[in-house]
């Protein structure tokens, strides 16, 4: 036990979207052991969307399985787990690997098992439900945006002319799957929505601010080595975006969506950073599921759009037509 409560071990790796997705867990186990400390195992990527979370959220363990490859590694976080004497433990993970080395990190260790219900989100919750420990629905996701990370990404705005009076909408072509697969591949057109259609809803939306007299601006923040893919699109849409040009920062990040009254996303990691901002999202899905991988927001807030409901899905992405993700922008965007 600590001066406050118990102690506890949250063992949960993932990718940035699967951490933004992951804090609907957190916010639960927060609320049912009001008083506990706790001690996050996580991956690089868990670390950068976590950090800062919460005050009760204490210390982070960064986790790789690449590390685990060095002599005595797994006796040194088995011994490391022992000293801090958890009194409980839970693995939202299904791989046994996690289960083999951080089964004996408490008394009690509750894991992730034959997930069910419907998305992913709900699936982590579940772990605290079996646990006896939660009732009710998931909570929504929720990251907090930092007013260091306000000031950096309003003053990255201004320096393109683009004032707090400006209605912003975002366009998220990239993903980090994207250079996975060789170019023309099978899985490629599954994992992009092609860059002449984001040049087009660029014009639909630009034509339609035009006319209605919103001051709008499209953007495009990227990471620098996606640049000359988010480039390509401005130049397709004659120059009517802007492609936004700091460094990574995350911080920076989560107050750039959450300054966005609209982001244009394929299926990322960063369409699940905006919805725990709650940014109003139109994304777009091919060979996944929106019910079980898609925004975990009220539902309102989004519209996903399924390249199966197209009339020739086997195009991937790139049957989704340009007209219908323009006509669910403007069910979410300000008429005024």
């Amino acid at each position: 036990m600590t001066a406050s409560g118990d102690l506890i071990l949250v063992v949960r790796t993932g990718r940035m979207g699967d951490m933004a997705m992951f804090t609907a867990a957190l916010q639960a186990l927060l609320e049912a052991f009001p008083t506990a400390e706790f001690h996050l195992v996580t991956s690089p990527e868990g670390d950068r969307v976590l950090r800062g979370y919460h005050p009760r959220l204490t210390r982070t363990l960064v986790y790789s399985r690449s590390l685990l490859r060095a002599p005595g590694a797994r006796r040194r976080v088995r011994r490391l787990l022992r000293e801090h004497r958890y009194d409980r433990a839970f693995v939202f993970e299904t791989n046994l690997h996690y289960h083999d080395l951080f089964g004996g990190a408490a008394d009690r260790v509750d894991v992730l098992r034959d997930p069910t219900g419907s998305h992913r989100v709900e699936h982590e919750v579940q772990v605290l439900e079996r646990a006896g420990v939660w009732s009710g629905p998931a909570p929504r996701t929720s990251l907090t945006v930092t007013e260091q990370g306000r000031a950096a990404a309003g003053a990255l705005l201004a320096r393109h002319g683009i004032d707090t009076e400006t209605v912003v909408v975002g366009l998220h072509p990239t993903s980090g799957y994207l250079g996975r697969f060789r170019p023309g591949g099978s899985r490629l057109k599954h994992r992009a929505w092609p860059t002449g259609s984001f040049a087009e809803l660029a014009r639909l939306l630009d034509r339609h601010a035009t006319e209605r007299g919103l001051p709008l601006r499209i953007v495009i923040d990227v990471l620098p080595e996606e640049r000359t893919y988010a480039e390509e699109i401005r130049e397709k849409a004659g120059g009517l975006m802007t492609v936004l040009d700091a460094e990574p920062d995350f911080e920076r990040y989560k107050a750039m969506l959450k300054r966005m009254q609209l982001l244009v996303t394929i299926d990322t990691g960063p369409m699940h950073v905006a919805a725990a901002v709650g940014t109003p999202l139109v994304a777009m899905f091919s060979d996944t599921d929106p019910d079980v991988i898609g925004p975990f927001m009220s539902a309102d807030r989004y519209v996903a759009l399924h390249a199966d409901d197209a009339p020739d899905p086997s195009e991937g992405m790139a049957a989704i037509p340009v007209p219908l993700v323009f006509e669910a922008c403007l069910r979410l965007l300000p008429s005024r």
